[in-house]
């Protein structure tokens, strides 16, 4: 690559970063993880990143689907059921 395509590149970067920083709210959760999310045109986008995760560590899983059924509102008014761990 020459130096010439590297500032592109590094410009091309700053400038992600720099709009990712504007519209994205990012918020750790001690012991759990991070969670992004932002709104655009009236859709809402959710990214859960866990510290750990795998089918051996369920408890992350059933706080991972707690998080989804309250930022969605899964569950509520649409004839399914929530209680704190499941949704049916």
């Amino acid at each position: 690559m020459s130096e010439r395509d590297w500032e592109i590149v590094k410009g091309q970067q700053m400038a992600r970063q720099i709009k990712r920083n504007e519209i994205l709210s990012s918020t750790t959760l001690t012991n759990f993880g991070r969670i992004d999310e932002f709104s655009e045109n009236g859709r809402k986008v959710v990214l859960v990143k866990t510290l750990a995760g795998g089918h051996d560590y369920l408890a992350v899983q059933e706080g991972l689907q707690d998080i989804i059924g309250r930022t969605f509102a899964i569950g509520r008014g649409n004839g399914c059921t929530w209680s704190q761990n499941t949704v049916t």
